[in-house]
């Protein structure tokens, strides 16, 4: 019988590949690991995965407006965790609220998580059809984290003004709020119609509350021959033809979206005097069909690698350290004059007091 005889040498080699395969895999572990925020991050997470896979869940649904700018942030979590399908469904306002309530109604639940702002988010709170949850990993500042600990912010979208770079210089673009009223820009400035519901109204209503938009900057603003466009993707189309050289409203995200597609159009921030943002979350619905499933998702959204995924998408990531930074804008910790509503839950109604005040001053 044949034996083969292994020298020093080649037991050596041998075991200096396994030893090499195995600090390779430890390294990619370690890699994981750290992607997710650390090795009980990591942990917690797969916790939440197995008991996902163990009842049966093997989608999670998701409702809100957001699929397209999130699109790579879901496809992220589905290579994370191939056994879980992110559903997502476009539908936002008196619609969404309509359908969340025909689900409770006929407790034939569809929804397990809402991907919505503080507007939204509050009301569906007060209504009951909120599952509180606060993961574990998330560390955020105090404010962007709801009553009772029901749900936290994950990221934050920016909201301001941009600027037709065919009709304005860097160096002569205005700097602040304040500037934007002046002589200079009369007949130059557009707006997103800021009595509607939405975005542009809390953008208006947290200047108002902040005392950058009084009685007499909407004034001015309505004297200066200021165009009002219905919604964004008018008023974008009305700084791109050059009817006005100025576009307050539209969030960031929008206005980068025609940038990337070669509009000669930028977002103006941060300003000198005043900067919002403006919350955006994942809540879990009461009685939702993929309870294990929709705490991942609401969990994994906090780990290095959504946010830094949240800021390629164009907004900023809430979790502490600057993990997500939209392109071209500054790191939210160096973001100066930041301008908040005092209290979170009462967004809505500050909203709408501040739309009635609107249409009194600017229709």
């Amino acid at each position: 019988m044949h034996k083969t005889k292994i020298t020093r040498r080649a037991a050596f080699i041998a075991g200096a590949g396994i030893a090499g395969m195995m600090m390779i895999g430890n390294a990619m572990a370690q890699s994981d690991a750290d992607a997710l925020g650390g090795p009980e991050a990591a942990a917690s997470l797969d916790a939440l995965y197995q008991q996902a896979i163990s009842n049966g869940e093997n989608k999670v649904v998701v409702y809100g407006g957001l699929a397209k700018a999130y699109k790579g942030v879901f496809d992220a979590f589905q290579a994370r965790y191939p056994e879980i399908e992110v559903q997502t469904q476009i539908v936002f306002g008196a619609a969404l609220f309509a359908r969340i309530g025909q689900e409770f109604t006929s407790d034939q639940h569809v929804a397990d998580i809402v991907h919505v702002g503080a507007t939204a988010m509050v009301p569906l709170l007060n209504a009951d059809q909120i599952e509180p949850y606060a993961p574990e990993i998330a560390k955020v500042d105090p404010y962007w984290v709801g009553p009772d600990n029901a749900f936290v912010f994950s990221s934050l979208n920016v909201s301001g003004y941009f600027y037709n770079t065919d009709l304005v210089s860097d160096a002569d673009r205005p700097t602040s709020w304040g500037e934007l009223v002046g002589p200079d820009w009369t007949g130059k400035v557009g707006i997103s119609d800021p009595t509607n519901p939405g975005g542009t109204a809390e953008l208006f209503t947290t200047l108002m509350y902040g005392g950058v938009m009084t009685d007499d900057y909407l004034g001015k603003l309505k004297a200066n021959d200021t165009k009002i466009d219905a919604d964004w993707a008018p008023l974008v189309q009305t700084v791109l033809t050059g009817q006005r050289a100025v576009g307050v409203g539209p969030v960031y995200g929008m206005v980068n979206t025609a940038i990337q597609k070669g509009a000669p159009l930028k977002y103006n921030f941060p300003l000198d005097d005043a900067n919002v943002l403006l919350p955006i979350g994942f809540a879990i619905i009461k009685n939702a069909p993929d309870m294990a499933a929709a705490k991942l998702l609401a969990s994994w959204v906090f780990t290095p690698e959504a946010q830094a995924l949240i800021g390629a998408a164009g907004f900023y990531g809430t979790q502490e350290g600057d993990l997500g930074t939209p392109e071209g804008l500054p790191p939210l910790s160096k973001v100066p004059n930041i301008v908040e509503l005092p209290v979170l839950t009462e967004r809505a109604g500050m909203q709408n007091a501040a739309r009635e005040e609107l249409t009194r001053l600017l229709k």
